[in-house]
């Protein structure tokens, strides 16, 4: 005889398993909460331990930072002070800076390892969305050996070919230019050669009405930068929530449109010229002028995963990063010869060894004979890297090993600076001195391999800085074959605000004078 439930049991069944969800939900909430807690406690902890001064004390720091005319010197101050690391609270976000070539070489240098930018890179989102400066994970280690063939020597000759065809019309404006008569800045000359580079390398492009949408497009890309390092130094503007209650939101979404409506607009001419000259059966991809942008669209082609917004990102990151990284490298470098009389005619020399008194382009060959000058170009960038920044988030506990005092806490965001980096007298005597010699093999074996990282260090180094090379290289033997530089500011005298690229305020201002075998 079965026996059946009652309505009022039933009801009172579910009323129990409703009950005991609840309670479950309720301490797994608990639970969650307490970790949450927990962790947040440690970190803080953690972060207290560290040397550098609490709360308001860092806060007042922070800001005499910011307010400085040369923040940069703040920055050395800072490492003399604590050598090692300290920490500085940008509100309430602490934020790790890293001194010691020990310590970078722990952050920088593991595969599996802090591989993740940090937080302050959130901000570059609208500019670079997850290209390979700001991705992470498995989608910057598809990328990234995905982009590698894009720099395979053969490609970087066709590049070569760019930068030899558009130097000499770059010589040309400067002889025509008020440098030629009275100091002025370089910055701008060199600015618009580069981005023909770019443009040439990554876009294809070559027709002056091109050039003239991508310098409007170039733009929006500062303004995109100059928001987020506004989001940076007024820390309230971190949070998404409140940026977007700024007037600065409706600015930058103005510039994000422009620029990926051009870059939209531009990948689908490159896509429909691809596809035409496929069809050509004359047509050979191999021997073709490589431009950046067809390698990705060929790989899409292939079957690659790769989205539309991927190759928009990767063509954005290539054009912001090489733009602003070469041309700066250029320009200090010319500042550094202006100032220092002796290396100048040193480098000058050295070309004249291999050109004598020819006109003739630079060869490859030639390139790899100009060693005095790879030193003075790796002396500048030792000086003055282009990027003033390298940030990474803690994915782990980073015990500071040497000193056996300190632990980094995990989430902690970790801020590298080279041109501090570069400058400690334990490894660079006289670090204030461009000396060329710093590079001569017998010094670099003697020093930590993390004392001198302007591309980066680790996975995560600088995949394009064998075409920064190529292109400094090439701009830096034709002006000395052409010109005297003299510099008018003293090195004590620049004022330097670290943005995302190291920005000269004033800009450079330098003299031209025609060498007499060039008159």
């Amino acid at each position: 005889m079965s026996c059946r439930n009652s309505p009022s049991s039933i009801s009172e069944m579910a009323l129990f398993y409703k009950a005991q969800k609840v309670i479950s939900s309720a301490i797994s909430a608990l639970y969650d909460l307490i970790l949450s807690l927990y962790s947040w406690t440690r970190f803080y902890w953690m972060i207290s331990r560290l040397p550098g001064l609490p709360l308001a004390q860092s806060y007042k720091q922070w800001q005499g930072f910011q307010s400085k005319l040369n923040a940069v010197n703040t920055l050395v101050e800072w490492r003399d002070q604590y050598k090692t690391c300290h920490k500085v609270y940008l509100s309430f976000l602490p934020l790790i800076f890293a001194y010691s070539p020990q310590l970078i070489q722990e952050l920088l240098s593991k595969k599996q390892k802090h591989n993740d930018k940090g937080k302050v890179y959130h901000t570059l989102l609208p500019l670079l969305g997850n290209g390979l400066i700001t991705s992470k994970g498995e989608k910057w280690f598809a990328h990234r050996r995905l982009l590698t063939p894009a720099f395979h020597s053969n490609i970087l000759q066709s590049f070569f070919e760019s930068f030899k065809s558009e130097t000499p019309n770059y010589i040309k404006r400067l002889k025509g230019s008020k440098l030629m008569k009275e100091y002025g800045d370089i910055c701008p000359h060199t600015r618009q050669l580069t981005l023909k580079f770019i443009c040439e390398t990554a876009m294809g492009f070559s027709k002056l009405a091109d050039y003239k949408e991508a310098e409007a497009v170039i733009k929006s890309m500062h303004k995109l930068e100059e928001i987020a390092t506004l989001r940076v130094m007024r820390p309230w503007l971190l949070s998404d929530g409140i940026f977007k209650m700024s007037g600065l939101y409706k600015e930058l979404n103005q510039n994000k449109k422009t620029l990926h409506d051009f870059s939209n607009i531009l990948i689908n001419r490159r896509r429909t010229i691809l596809k035409n000259r496929l069809q050509d059966p004359n047509f050979e991809v191999s021997k073709r002028k490589e431009i950046f942008l067809d390698q990705l669209i060929l790989q899409q082609f292939q079957g690659v995963k790769i989205t539309d917004d991927d190759i928009r990102d990767e063509v954005n990151t290539f054009i912001f990063a090489g733009h602003n990284t070469t041309q700066l490298a250029i320009n200090y470098c010319i500042y550094l010869f202006g100032r220092y009389k002796d290396v100048q005619e040193k480098a000058y020399n050295e070309l004249e060894e291999i050109f004598s008194d020819s006109k003739r382009q630079p060869t490859m060959d030639d390139l790899r004979k100009m060693e005095y000058l790879d030193r003075c170009i790796k002396e500048a960038l030792r000086l003055y890297p282009s990027v003033p920044i390298i940030a990474r988030r803690l994915t782990q506990d980073q015990p500071i090993v040497f000193t056996g005092i300190h632990i980094l806490p995990k989430d902690a965001d970790c801020f590298i600076i080279p041109y501090v980096t570069h400058r400690n007298p334990e490894q660079f005597p006289n670090p204030e001195v461009f000396d060329p010699d710093n590079f001569l093999p017998e010094r670099v074996k003697k020093r930590h391999p993390y004392s001198y990282i302007p591309f980066s260090a680790g996975p995560r180094n600088c995949i394009g800085k064998r075409f920064a090379n190529i292109a400094k290289k090439t701009v830096l033997s034709w002006i000395l074959r052409e010109f005297k530089i003299e510099s008018k500011l003293k090195q004590e005298d620049l004022n330097l605000i670290p943005s995302t690229v190291l920005v000269p305020s004033g800009g450079l201002p330098v003299k031209l004078t025609l060498r007499k075998s060039h008159k």
